[in-house]
């Protein structure tokens, strides 16, 4: 009976039913972020009540019932279990990893089982021998040589996830060589194939920035940071940014002329305290992405309030500044923006006198910008503003 209730209660309430209700509501995605926290509110009274691996299943189940759902829906439902209930969240990841596959093949549930296996390394080498064990067993579900794209996607994920363990870093360097043809049980075809799905410049970014995360593989790692491939040098910097004993290298490239290198750079260098000047001087750029980009990076650093207050009014107006014209340029979020002021506003304590004069900056700077109709965030944001008067 609980498991009829609570499937009943995530079909109404959690968010993808959300999702979809905000989109038809409006073309933007703003009342979408407030009606999610709703949804969250009203699901948490009741996932208590259930064992884990009764939410396991429920939640599970919901997935693979939905017509409508697809891989990004499942990473939000993965993040929102992983902040709420971290343990049921590692027994989804498991339970994907161990599952057999159905058989007709069915594409949800290898997406399902691909998305776990993005996750999987959250936890360390525990769920390295089932990751290892389905690569080399992996048999494709299709008479062809051709593979299915769920099960490309998969296979890209798995030597990614793999190759950041010291037991899989030559599978990462065959890949990187081009000399890595597939799991023995694969025809010569299907590994002519898979191998050309392999070659990809991203994928082999990822695969370096995996390698990265290896104190053996330091040495490797560096001859892509300091060659020419920007692709591969994006994924070093990403993979040596996780060690703060490699911050000192990755500083210089905070001034390369490349944006990708100096986007990547400050997510690499966001918890770094001695970069953060840098790194907000960047939110001066004309480049509407790399602003984007930064303010991002800097709202999801780890630094303590100490730390990142001082600058906190320049990063916000920096948001501020980026609503204007916004829809003219499809590299830029403006959403994601309004949502993060509006996030670190709620965090602020109403009765520090250093947050009253922040927040009549900001609202003295939002009078500046008119809000297009029916743009519920920068309503929010207005309605949060006063809770400081």
């Amino acid at each position: 009976m609980k498991k009829i209730l609570f499937l009943g209660l995530i079909s109404s309430f959690l968010f993808l039913e959300v999702t979809a209700y905000a989109e038809k509501c409006s073309p933007s995605q703003g009342p979408f972020l407030e009606l999610e926290e709703q949804a969250f509110n009203w699901v948490k009274p009741f996932i208590k009540d259930l064992s884990i691996e009764e939410a396991t299943e429920v939640l599970i189940q919901y997935y693979l019932d939905k017509e409508d759902s697809d891989p990004d829906d499942l990473n939000k439902l993965l993040e929102w279990t992983k902040n709420q209930y971290p343990q049921i969240y590692k027994n989804i990841v498991k339970t994907l990893l161990e599952k057999e596959d159905p058989a007709p093949l069915n594409p949800k549930m290898i997406q399902f089982k691909t998305i776990a296996i993005q996750h999987a390394n959250e936890f360390g080498e525990e769920f390295y021998p089932l990751l290892k064990n389905r690569l080399d067993g992996y048999t494709p579900k299709f008479f062809s040589p051709y593979l299915h794209a769920v099960e490309t996607r998969e296979l890209q994920e798995l030597v990614i996830a793999l190759s950041s363990h010291e037991g899989s870093a030559e599978l990462g360097h065959a890949i990187l060589e081009d000399r890595y043809n597939g799991p023995k049980t694969f025809e010569p075809a299907t590994q002519r194939n898979l191998k050309a799905q392999l070659s990809h410049l991203w994928l082999k970014s990822q695969i370096v920035e995996s390698l990265a995360h290896l104190p053996s593989q330091k040495e490797f790692v560096m001859t892509y940071l300091n060659g020419d491939n920007i692709h591969l040098k994006v994924g070093a910097i990403r993979g040596l940014g996780n060690n703060s004993q490699n911050w000192p290298l990755l500083r210089p490239f905070l001034d390369s002329s490349d944006i990708d290198i100096k986007i990547t750079s400050a997510g690499a260098l966001k918890n770094d305290v001695e970069s953060w000047p840098r790194i907000i001087s960047l939110l001066s750029t004309p480049h509407k992405r790399l602003q984007d980009e930064v303010t991002t990076t800097l709202y999801t650093s780890t630094l303590s309030p100490q730390q990142s207050s001082p600058h906190l009014l320049e990063i916000l107006r920096a948001s501020f500044q980026l609503f204007p014209d916004a829809q003219d340029d499809f590299s830029f979020n403006h959403h994601r923006q309004q949502w993060f002021v509006l996030r670190q506003l709620r965090q602020l304590d109403s009765i520090q006198e250093d947050n009253l004069r922040l927040a009549l900056s900001l609202e003295e700077e939002l009078s500046k910008h008119p809000s297009p109709n029916n743009d519920v965030t920068l309503e929010l944001l207005k309605r949060e503003l006063k809770r400081f008067h």
